[in-house]
């Protein structure tokens, strides 16, 4: 995962489309395809009823003209070209192999962090994984910092459990997967 997750608006043309990003539904739109009910993909509580995978990469809110053969983005829900989740940055460090076209290009225009800045808002910027993105592969990620720190605060243990380790967590806390039912 690349270390570039905050909020941004990419340098739009006058179209409204950031310079570059593809809208035609090909392997570098990275447009989030959305259910009749805004969700962007199937989790374990939610079955998207488009089938849509939990491993959906896109980094694109929704597109607001979806091309031919993609459903129509629902009323209310937000669509253009805002940059989501882990997007890949344009300069290094970014994850090896990452085509041009599946990266966020320099921005050009305020990020909601120089917004909170310009209002007075203290903020921090967290992104796990940058030790590894900038080649310290082994380094420790962002919530064994935290843990390091507030552990001697707390009289609760807390555990960071990565995406794949989710059997070992719920075995830790002794609980289980809570299934969907049909």
């Amino acid at each position: 995962m690349g270390p570039l997750g905050a909020l941004a608006l990419a340098g739009c043309a006058a179209d409204g489309l950031p310079l570059g990003a593809a809208n035609d539904g090909g392997p570098n739109d990275l447009h989030a395809i959305v259910d009749v009910n805004g969700m962007p993909a199937s989790t374990p509580l939610y079955t998207s009823p488009l089938g849509l995978s939990p491993n959906d990469p896109s980094t694109l809110s929704a597109s607001c003209n979806p091309p031919a053969g993609r459903p129509a983005t629902p009323a209310g829900i937000v669509c253009g070209d805002w940059a989501v989740n882990t997007t890949q940055p344009f300069h290094w460090p970014y994850a090896p192999g990452t085509a041009d076209a599946q990266r966020l290009p320099p921005l050009s225009h305020p990020t909601i962090g120089d917004r909170l800045s310009e209002a007075g808002i203290d903020w921090a910027w967290y992104s796990g994984g940058w030790s590894n993105a900038n080649g310290d592969v082994g380094g420790p990620g962002w919530m064994g910092a935290v843990i390091a720190v507030f552990k001697p605060f707390f009289r609760v243990e807390m555990k960071h459990f990565d995406p794949a380790e989710e059997t070992a967590a719920w075995a830790w806390i002794g609980a289980s997967e809570v299934v969907q039912k049909a």
